[in-house]
């Protein structure tokens, strides 16, 4: 059956069997020339706060570059330089001292960025052998 015939049934379609297409996606990526300023303002904001999204990739094995997109996806919250604000839950960028409302419903509270942030990527499962090993073994050449 193939995944989106799977998909209509209900049928959960998992991750690995879905790697060999996104292989194949992510080797025909190219950056348009008119999203160049966008994708480097968005290094910019990942290198800038490494450090905090260090601590996430060590707490949870999720790369810090991507913990980096999808903080900035899930919030835009930032202080009046424009520097991020660590006070939103990374599954859904509500704020961290109260109880999520929206997917994913009744997280938190949580004391910090990096705990919420640690709740929000096991709550998807997303660990080491899941996406970091897959991509990994993607970027050094070494497809499944």
């Amino acid at each position: 059956m193939a995944d989106s015939e799977a998909e209509k049934r209900g049928v959960e379609v998992r991750y690995r069997s879905k790697w060999p297409e996104y292989a194949r996606q992510i080797d025909s990526m190219a950056i348009l020339p008119a999203a160049l300023g966008q994708f480097e303002r968005m290094a910019h904001y990942a290198i800038a706060n490494k450090g905090r999204y260090i601590e996430v990739e060590n707490a949870s094995g999720f790369p810090w570059p991507a913990v980096a997109v999808a903080h900035k996806r899930e919030s835009d919250a930032q202080d009046a330089q424009g520097n991020p604000l660590f006070t939103s839950y990374l599954g859904n960028g509500q704020p961290l001292n109260r109880v999520t409302t929206i997917e994913p419903v009744g997280r938190g509270p949580f004391s910090s960025f990096l705990e919420g942030a640690i709740d929000a990527l096991r709550l998807d499962k997303i660990t080491e052998l899941s996406l970091r090993g897959q991509s990994r073994r993607y970027c050094s050449g070494k497809r499944p």
